[in-house]
């Protein structure tokens, strides 16, 4: 039950969403064009033009807002672009890879636009052309400013009990604050009622995002490109990132290709990504996947950047750089820089820098009016979702009150969703959305990744200067691939100088990427903190973190090298699994696994805001993942596949460090130090070594009278310099008590301060706390991919259960022959032989021998079917043959045993007569599935057996 403080916000949305009060929209163009032609260069977006495959119109903006044109065609390449007439500076563009776009940007009311559509490829000559406009309400009042401020969380109670308050959390946290943006009064008052206390950062976010974009201008103006592969020197619009992929698979048609990602947004956009491998369309190379992403959430623009520089650095240094040539013969690579399409499009194309900055600079564009709206639209971080799961119309994402709209897609993904550090609210910039992958953007990527092998995955964000791996709940504990995605997490680190750490090193975070990624897969996952102090910051600075020229990266290969080792990574088999054999040319070989996914315990509210008289949380849900996996065989009848492990780690044995007392010192005053005047001072020395997992520092400070000392806690650097980093001074007559939180390995100097002491006689504990061993958790059990052969058409040829390690190379021969039980090894048919009385040979003679077999290591509807055969062997002219006394079908239903009655032939009974051995076989026929190979049990009944054998 809601709050009464938030029914009056809640109820705003939903009537905004329906009548967006305050401001009204008006269709200014509905027209069908036609092109006979394509454009030449297929460039929409750079200016205004003429000539073939180009249709233009022209439309007058009612009021200042946003302008919004959206094209479709039944087939083919079409894009559009809007330009101001009078300046013929771009408003909005699309630059899709298909025929369905969508541009938007703002202009000024009475400004005449230039609706201009291109018709790039393809045999569709017309298209449809819509455009409407949304006007902006006029600014009423002050508008109160946004403030970047560093919040005080001593412990990570502290932290979760900040996740739970309505505020906008930076993913930038260290063992004792968390960064937050404060938007105005209102959310100062939340954390000073609740308890918190900060420090202010950045003190005029808008004002500072406007000295960003003149900075940006300056360093545009001053060089023809920069260092970066692209030689990119401004931020990419998203008509930028579509045009620069479809370029890069224009003119490498046999190292990229496009990839539209199945769902459009919210207000209607399609996704794209490109594929870069080389020979990229050939079918059947089994290589492994490793996947960038960008732009998740709105405002985090070096995002996007990076994952669309590291696409430019393959393109670019195939066949020149030895290194990636390499690399993109093993491994293919699929880059998204935007995922969050219509999040992304309002906060880059917010007025910020725009109309400001180009008046400031001598421009002329004069857009000064459209900022003054809303000065933080540029900082919205989740997508454009209104409200429920209606569809968002183009153009409201915009609008002052929806900045507080919106799915934060990163706390959306299916594995842990609806737990801590995600709201249930939807005014929450965390807000987890309805349901795990309730939006279609974290859609694309689930289908993106369970379509493929994704051996690597990194999805980039801002900011602060981290390399994170799963899994993002403390509580989680260590996954099974701790050890290895900790040594590239700390080898990338080394390169860009960022730290290495678990997801909930900053605080406890559900509904992640790569905790879904990894879990369901077993893909290594990884998030990147670009930056160390703003979303968006001057552009230098993010060419310095690509190029790894800043002062942290200490003279590494920053970012770029971070993503090669990640895509050695990815290309290595070591680190997946390798699956090999041979078929007949053409057939498709599927892996296949459908299973349950598990979200966090659900919180329905959080408990501060919500009424709620118990205090307990939901029950898990579950849903369904499948991953679903095919390769052509080639003209050479072989296939090598890499693969990721059939059994993913959400169903491995966990690891919980325990934590305890790792080691204590006492130290106290010496007979000299008593005589000491008041404010002396008395340095001792703790140490914490390399390879200690230290959780806290805890230094205490007694002394026997009510005098009063202080206690003063350093670390010393290499260069012997002290470094405050804790201390304690409470009033006479109170101890003093020091905790470090999570103290690195150095030498620490505790000092104690005669504040005012008449005895001079003080006791000082130091208590390191942290991992004294590890406790393992069994998980569920090993899992199998399902193998099957396919013809051409889809005919299902034969099926296997497949297990496959990480790191192992597994042949499985010929993947698509008819299903057989392998042969017994010497010590198997040994295994299976039954030694028998001669009392019970003869008896059976008259009866029958039953066998009980199983079919265990499958899951339905996967049966072991084939032959049971009952042998014996008699020697004839000094040779040995074997004689079968009896035979019997079977067929066992994945999981079950039956036991199987053999009777014998009336004309075999006498070969029995003297023999004690019977060889008990089970061969499998043509119709059989290879479910059973090596797995079916035997076991004899009915007879004195002295041995029995499974």
């Amino acid at each position: 039950m809601v709050t009464s403080l938030l029914r009056p916000a809640l109820a705003g949305i939903a009537i905004l969403a329906v009548a967006a009060p305050g401001a009204s929209a008006a269709e200014i163009l509905s027209t069908h064009v036609a092109a006979p032609d394509n454009v030449e260069d297929g460039r929409c977006q750079d200016a205004p033009r003429a000539g073939d495959g180009v249709v233009t119109r022209r439309v007058r903006m009612p009021a200042d807002g946003l302008v919004v044109a959206r094209l479709a065609a039944p087939r083919g390449d079409w894009d559009v672009a809007v330009f101001d007439a009078r300046s013929r500076d771009l408003v909005g563009a699309s630059s899709g890879f298909n025929s369905v776009e969508v541009a938007e940007g703002f202009a000024r009311g009475g400004r005449t636009l230039l609706v201009q559509a291109c018709r790039v490829s393809g045999r569709a000559r017309s298209a449809r052309v819509d455009v409407t406009t949304v006007a902006l309400p006029s600014a009423s009042g002050p508008v109160e400013k946004a403030q970047v401020v560093k919040v005080s969380t001593p412990t990570r109670e502290d932290k979760e009990r900040l996740s739970r308050l309505d505020v906008d959390l930076t993913e930038h946290a260290g063992h004792d604050y968390v960064e937050a943006v404060l938007y105005g009064a209102q959310d100062e008052r939340r954390l000073r009622r609740g308890g918190f206390t900060w420090d202010v950062e950045i003190a005029d976010l808008d004002r500072h995002a406007r000295a960003n974009a003149r900075q940006n201008a300056e360093f545009a103006a001053g060089r023809r490109a920069s260092a970066l592969p692209s030689g990119r020197d401004s931020y990419r619009h998203l008509a930028d990132y579509e045009g620069d992929m479809k370029r890069l698979a224009a003119e490498h048609p046999e190292l990229v290709r496009s990839i539209t990602l199945p769902e459009r947004t919210v207000e209607g956009r399609q996704v794209f990504g490109i594929e870069i491998s080389d020979a990229v369309n050939a079918a059947g190379d089994g290589k492994p996947v490793f996947v960038m992403l960008g732009l998740h959430h709105a405002r985090e623009w070096p995002s996007g950047e990076h994952t669309m520089e590291f696409a430019f650095d393959l393109v670019n240094g195939f066949g020149s750089d030895a290194r990636i040539t390499d690399l993109l013969k093993r491994a293919r690579v699929i880059v998204v820089p935007v995922v969050n399409a219509d999040g992304f499009n309002v906060s880059r194309e917010a007025a910020v820098d725009l109309g400001d900055v180009g008046t400031e600079l001598g421009g002329g564009t004069g857009y000064a009016v459209v900022s003054l709206a809303d000065p933080f639209v540029a900082y919205k971080r989740r997508n454009c979702r209104i409200a429920g799961s209606l569809p968002s119309a183009p153009g409201l994402c915009a609008l002052p009150l929806f900045r507080f709209t919106g799915v934060d897609l990163n706390r959306n993904y299916g594995a842990l969703w609806g737990g801590p550090g995600a709201s249930a609210l939807p005014l929450y910039d965390t807000y987890r959305g309805s349901g795990p992958f309730s939006e279609p953007e974290t859609r694309n990527i689930q289908s993106l990744v369970s379509g493929r092998h994704v051996t690597t995955l990194i999805t980039n964000h801002t900011f602060s200067n981290l390399v994170l791996r799963p899994p993002g709940v403390q509580a989680q504990g260590l996954p099974p691939d701790e050890e290895s995605m900790k040594a590239l997490g700390d080898a990338m680190a080394a390169e860009n100088g960022y730290t290495s750490q678990p997801g909930f090193g900053l605080y406890d975070t559900t509904g992640t990427t790569e905790d879904w990624s990894y879990n369901v897969t077993g893909g290594y996952g990884y998030t990147f903190e670009i930056g160390p102090n703003e979303f968006h910051p001057p552009f230098e600075e993010v060419v310095a973190e690509y190029e790894g020229t800043t002062a942290a990266a200490r003279g590494g290969g920053g970012n770029r090298e971070a993503y090669l080792l990640a895509l050695e990574t990815a290309a290595n088999p070591a680190h997946h699994s390798l699956v090999a054999g041979r078929a007949p040319a053409g057939t498709v070989l599927r892996l296949k696994k459908s299973f349950l996914t598990e979200t966090s315990p659900v919180r329905p509210l959080e408990p501060d805001v919500v009424e709620d008289p118990t205090g307990t949380e939901l029950d898990r849900q579950t849903f369904e993942d499948t991953l679903d996996t095919t390769l052509t065989v080639g003209p050479s009848n072989t296939f090598e596949w890499h693969v990721n492990p059939s059994t993913r780690p959400a169903v491995q044995d966990r690891r919980f460090p325990e934590t305890g007392e790792l080691r204590t010192a006492t130290f106290t005053n010496s007979t000299d130090e008593v005589s000491q005047p008041a404010d002396s001072t008395f340095d001792r020395e703790f140490v914490v070594n390399e390879g200690e997992q230290a959780d806290q520092l805890v230094v205490e400070l007694d002394w026997p009278t009510p005098d009063d000392y202080d206690l003063e806690v350093y670390r010393r650097e290499a260069d012997g310099s002290l470094t405050s980093v804790g201390g304690s001074g409470n009033p006479p007559g109170q101890k003093e008590t020091a905790t470090i939180e999570a103290p690195a390995p150095a030498t620490y100097v505790l000092r104690v301060v005669n504040f005012a002491s008449v005895s001079q006689e003080w006791t000082m504990t130091a208590t390191l706390n942290g991992v004294t061993g590890v406790r393992t958790v069994p998980g569920s059990g090993p899992e199998a991919w399902t193998l099957t052969c396919e013809s051409a058409e889809g005919t299902e040829i034969a099926r296997r259960q497949l297990f496959v390690a990480r790191g192992q190379a597994l042949n499985v021969g010929q993947a698509c022959a008819p299903a057989a039980i392998a042969p017994f090894s010497a010590a198997e048919r040994r295994a299976r032989s039954v030694r028998i009385s001669r009392r019970s040979l003869r008896a059976s003679r008259r009866n029958t021998i039953s066998v009980r077999l199983s079919c265990p290591g499958v899951t339905a509807p996967d049966r072991c079917a084939g032959t049971l055969a009952l042998t014996t062997r008699q020697r004839v002219r000094g040779r040995v043959r074997s004689v079968t006394l009896g035979r019997k079908r079977y067929s066992i239903a994945a999981g079950t045993r039956r036991v199987v009655r053999v009777k014998m032939r009336r004309a075999s009974r006498g070969y029995i007569r003297t023999r004690r051995t019977l060889r008990v076989r089970a061969t499998a026929s043509p119709s059989g599935q290879d479910a059973a190979r090596r797995s079916v049990g035997i076991r004899v009944r009915g007879t004195r057996a002295r041995r029995s054998a499974r």
